[in-house]
């Protein structure tokens, strides 16, 4: 092999060196914000087990069976509130039911008349 051959396979190596590197940023990167999320997740959790009533909790978990995109943004919303101190006490089955009609919107019904 020539001085050419080893400089080019220098470089070869030097750029799939890199390559890997970069890979593993990115893998760490990744677990990182797993775990981040995985986190919030359980502090949101926590939370609504101290300030959910266990009807207002029962009714959550089905509403996150069938509408689990609600379930978490009420979620998100309960728990900014009570990290902000705005909410006092627990929340009751009653209440949870007046936020969760706020936050599902009305579907309108369609009428089609054929003549």
């Amino acid at each position: 092999m020539s001085e050419e051959d080893d400089e080019e396979l220098a470089q070869i190596r030097l750029a799939k060196l890199r390559q890997l590197r970069q890979l593993q940023e990115e893998q760490k990167a990744e677990q990182r914000r797993i775990e981040k999320e995985r986190m919030e997740q359980l502090k949101i959790q926590e939370m609504m087990r101290r300030i959910l009533e266990p009807e207002a909790k029962e009714r959550l978990a089905r509403v996150r069976i069938a509408h689990p995109e609600v379930a978490e943004w009420v979620e998100r919303q309960l728990f900014q509130l009570a990290e902000a101190g705005k909410i006092g006490g627990t929340i009751s089955e009653a209440t949870l039911i007046k936020i969760l009609e706020r936050a599902v919107p009305q579907k309108r019904e369609i009428n089609i008349k054929f003549k």
